[in-house]
């Protein structure tokens, strides 16, 4: 690691009585240097300027790693395999901070400042309980902004062979051939007003006279007096904001392929006409993709440019609308705070690994791809991801709609062209709505990957299949298990059994929001369905018609929680139950009829 860092020593001139500074012939600069007295006057024959100091930090650090391997394997027949590996990987960051100390000249009681040509006062202060300033040309007041950015890359690539020995020919088998590679990037930026350039009056207010223009850059002509205590005469005026933004992003992305032996069909065409099929082992190319993870955020504020309530004169054009600025001085910084943390960013890169493989593959336990109840869970599954992440709900959400919408016409595919399918359909179903492309392309993808790999839940059909969590209880009554995953707003799943006729079985699916202790949690339970005049309803088929499809709802627990939700026509799905973590949220979905406890 290499660090360096230039600090800007400024100095500092204190005096209990009048302090008058002045530059008979050229300019007057003050520059990250303090001046404080009772009264005080700076004058100069040409220019006054109180500029900033500058202070910087750069940090870079640089990793590498490399190594290689000879492997070979035996049995009491004598050799059985050989292997080869070498691994390399190389890693770099950036960090670069600018921060700056400001000039300020301060007084006790009145301050002065008078400047033959122009006045600057760029990232600093000038106070006093009365402030007079006459300007013979323009006066230029801008606030700086800190700036802070950090860049960091890692990648790694790696190489690996092998062969087999044939016990019978005690010949080595074709080789097969791997390769892996991985890029890692974080990259943050922040760049914000710590504090406002400009003047800064008491009581006694402010008499500014310029010849030329005054432009305001973020800055201030602040006071603590009345209106008609403050003056500012100017020939020409100008003034902007300042954007003050922080933002990053971290994208990991990959890829792995293999060179391997594999059979394939050889058809060769015979002199008349007809065709022979022979199987051959060839060596061929299996890609395999990587899904990439990308976490980002951002965040905005405006630095605006004020003139405290008085006059405000400009002489050359006494009509110019000036209605867009700023009177309030003390609301004007809006510092923005900082959003970023390389912990934490990393930590929100595991949350979203984690977080779409799980859900992906509880999803696939569900039974009809394709259908409009897995769509919904998919879009909602594919919008907690995009959210987490820091994309926005709707770009997952129509990614990885649209994708399960489809996901029959993917079967068959191989599972490489499958994903690549699932992204470029995710993109586009992410553009419709406005929202990330990147984000889009993720979530489908995810959701061709991971809906392969899980084939069924044990523990929620064990569940279903115990008759002895069902029969004791009373007629109408249901027991439930739920999980849920996400923070201010997560998906709910609830799986539902209930002792009526036939035993049957429903699952709910919901989007909430509001707090949560964690970021999961599970909940077990009982709970009924209640008809608008306060009922159990115990009817199989009444229960049916009523408890699937949309209904909105509220829970509420510490420990013991107690939810409610109802459907448009008045019916209610009460519950209590235990849960694993504080609760208080609403939420929004959908009831779909399983079948029977036999089916399972």
């Amino acid at each position: 690691m290499e660090s360096t860092t230039h600090e800007y020593a400024g100095s500092r001139i204190a005096s209990g009585g009048n302090t008058n500074v002045t530059a008979g012939e050229h300019d007057l600069t003050v520059k990250g240097s303090t001046i404080e007295g009772k009264d005080m006057s700076l004058t100069a024959k040409e220019n006054v300027r109180l500029e900033a100091g500058e202070n910087t930090s750069i940090t870079t650090t640089e990793n590498k790693f490399s190594s290689a391997s000879i492997g070979a394997s035996f049995t009491p027949q004598g050799l059985s395999d050989i292997s080869i590996n070498a691994n390399k990987a190389n890693g770099n960051s950036k960090e670069s901070v600018t921060a700056y100390s400001p000039a300020l000249v301060a007084a006790e009681n009145n301050l002065s400042l008078t400047s033959g040509k122009d006045m600057d006062i760029i990232g600093s202060r000038a106070q006093g309980d009365r402030i007079t300033a006459k300007i013979g040309g323009n006066l230029n007041i801008e606030t700086l902004q800190e700036k802070e950015n950090f860049t960091e890359e890692n990648k790694s690539a790696g190489f690996g062979g092998s062969w087999s020995m044939n016990p019978v020919t005690q010949r080595l088998s074709k080789p097969t051939f791997s390769r892996d590679l991985s890029k890692g990037t974080i990259d943050s930026l922040y760049r914000s007003a710590r504090d406002q350039a400009g003047f800064f009056a008491g009581s006694g207010g402010f008499d500014i006279y310029v010849e030329k223009n005054t432009d305001l850059k973020g800055g201030l002509i602040a006071s603590e007096a009345s209106s008609d205590k403050n003056k500012l005469s100017t020939g020409t005026f100008s003034f902007s904001d300042l954007h003050n933004e922080a933002e990053y992003s971290a994208k990991d992305m990959g890829s792995s392929a293999q060179i391997k032996p594999t059979l394939v069909q050889i058809k060769e065409k015979n002199p008349d006409g007809s065709e022979n099929k022979t199987l051959k082992v060839v060596q061929a190319l299996h890609p395999t993709p990587s899904i990439p993870t990308v976490v980002q955020g951002s965040a905005n504020s405006t630095t605006k440019s004020a003139v405290a309530p008085g006059i405000i004169d400009i002489r050359e054009n006494p009509t110019q609308d000036i209605s867009s600025l700023s009177r309030d001085t003390a609301n004007a910084l809006n510092e923005l705070g900082r959003i970023f943390d390389k912990k934490s960013v990393e930590e929100q890169k595991e949350l979203v690994n984690v977080f779409r493989e799980e859900a992906f593959r509880l999803l696939h336990d569900l039974p009809d791809d394709g259908s409009e109840r897995k769509v919904i869970l998919h879009a909602f599954v594919g919008g907690l991801i995009s959210q987490f992440a820091g994309a926005g709900f709707a770009s997952g959400a129509a990614g990885a709609g649209l994708n399960e919408a489809l996901i029959n016409n993917l079967k068959g595919l191989d599972p490489t062209i499958a994903q690549i399918a699932s992204g470029v359909l995710g993109a586009a179903a992410a553009k419709i709505v406005n929202g990330d492309a990147t984000a889009g392309a993720i979530a489908a993808a995810s959701g061709t990957k991971w809906n392969s790999l899980l084939t069924e839940s044990d523990f929620v059909r064990e569940c279903i299949r115990d008759d002895d969590l069902v029969k004791n209880l009373p007629e109408g009554t249901c027991n439930l298990i739920a999980v849920s995953g996400g923070d201010a707003v997560s998906l709910s799943g609830m799986v539902m059994v209930f002792n009526v006729e036939g035993t049957p079985v429903y699952s709910s699916y919901n989007i909430e929001g509001g707090l949560s202790a964690f970021v999961g949690a599970y909940t077990m339970g009982r709970g009924y369905l209640e008809d608008p005049q306060g009922n159990i309803v115990t009817d199989p088929e009444i229960l049916k018609e009523q408890l699937t499809g949309f209904s909105m709802g509220w829970s509420a627990g510490f420990g013991l929680e107690h939810g409610q939700s109802t459907n448009v026509n008045g019916y209610s799905f009460i519950y209590n139950a235990i849960s694993s973590t504080p609760t208080i949220s609403l939420s929004a979905g959908w009831v779909f009829y399983e079948g029977n406890q036999k089916d399972f």
